[in-house]
């Protein structure tokens, strides 16, 4: 990992805590201050090795002067972070500032806008398994309708001319395509009021709960979606899309997903990510050997989550026995500006201090490189 990738981490993660305090209208605590003394000084470590060392500043001026223009990092191309702790710890807060000062519960009813939580560099390069396959496709902020241009053919015939020769015509040829933002979107069952006062329990209601829900919705509807109404088209619903069914009589799934990097190689595009089901990686993983040891050789690296050297992401709306790869510029996921948490007391929940929740976001999928989009299905036994 470079050093420039790891302050840019280190950057994130301090500028998450301080949002996260900014949010919520109050100063850092303890906890958090020593966090975030413990980052500045990663980053400024950072700073002197690739001789940029700032003066000394506050701790809170040195992070915002460390991230730049409009808190931004690396190369400036975000993902999908929707299953991030700091989110939900940022939402929390912000649900918290709307109640009178000096309280520390949630109100009866409210509304708040958080933004769609991004990474600026792909966490890929950071050599932790994804969370989600989605933090791997970049992320566009997108308005309600519009339209973007998608490849249909590509035909690559450039060769030697000689002098005064004809050039060869290469096809490659773009369609432009309508892409509309849609909502997804989940309510929270009925909490009690007074449960909410605990950071912790609101944290895991809103972060694990709500987002959660809505990151899980919107990886079917990338997956499988069937274009019909509001849904997306999903990248098994888009025409041009390579498939790949394995060998007869082949039960390896490790020489599978082989053969299936070779085809998506042959057709020029450059793999970036497989997508599995968290059966079909387990039965990757504890393959045995003669002796009854278990033996992957150098094809799969559990730790890091990778099949052949390319980062494989599970997500349990994918049918078992079946993969996709995923070639570099495949897709993008389109998207509003924040994720809109809404919460109140309907029917008789005021007499009962009860509350429930409503988190809500709009998303959109451009499938630009259909050709980088293998759809793979594995033999059953």
């Amino acid at each position: 990992m470079s050093i420039h990738v790891k302050r840019a981490a280190a950057l994130k993660s301090a500028q998450a805590i301080i949002d996260a305090a900014k949010s919520g209208g109050r100063d850092l605590t303890d906890q958090e201050v020593t966090q975030v003394e413990g980052l500045h000084a990663e980053i400024k470590g950072y700073d002197a090795s690739i001789a940029r060392v700032g003066g000394q500043k506050s701790l809170t001026q040195a992070i915002a002067e460390a991230a730049g223009p409009m808190g931004e990092s690396g190369d400036g191309t975000q993902y999908l972070d929707l299953g991030s702790k700091a989110h939900a710890i940022t939402l929390t807060y912000a649900m918290k500032g709307t109640t009178p000062e000096g309280a520390k519960a949630l109100v009866t009813n409210g509304s708040v806008v958080v933004g769609t939580p991004l990474i600026d560099t792909t966490p890929v390069t950071l050599g932790r398994p994804l969370r989600s396959f989605l933090e791997a496709i970049p992320s566009v902020e997108r308005p309600a309708a519009y339209s973007y241009l998608a490849q249909s053919v590509r035909t690559e015939n450039a060769a030697v001319v000689s002098n005064g020769a004809v050039k060869p015509t290469s096809v490659l040829s773009l369609v432009k395509k309508d892409g509309k933002l849609s909502v997804i979107a989940t309510l929270s069952e009925l909490m009690d009021k007074f449960v909410l006062s605990d950071g912790e329990a609101l944290q895991t209601w809103v972060g694990q709960e709500l987002t959660q829900s809505v990151l899980t919705a919107l990886e079917t509807q990338v997956l499988s979606g069937n274009g019909t109404g509001d849904n997306l088209t999903g990248l098994a619903n888009t025409s041009g899309i390579q498939t790949f069914t394995s060998t007869a009589g082949n039960t390896d799934k490790l020489v599978e997903l082989r053969k299936a990097l070779t085809k998506l190689e042959t057709a020029g595009e450059v793999p970036v990510q497989f997508i599995l089901n968290p059966a079909d990686w387990e039965a990757l993983t504890i393959k045995r050997n003669a002796s009854g040891e278990f033996d992957t050789g150098s094809a799969i690296n559990a730790e890091t989550r990778k099949a052949w050297g390319v980062p494989v992401a599970l997500s349990n709306s994918l049918a078992a026995n079946s993969y996709y790869l995923l070639g570099e510029g495949a897709a993008v996921i389109g998207r509003d500006a924040g994720i809109v948490t809404e919460w109140g007391t309907p029917g008789d929940a005021f007499t009962r201090n009860q509350v429930q929740a409503r988190t809500e976001g709009r998303f959109s999928l451009e499938c630009r490189r259909p050709s980088a989009v293998l759809k793979g299905t594995f033999v059953t036994v």
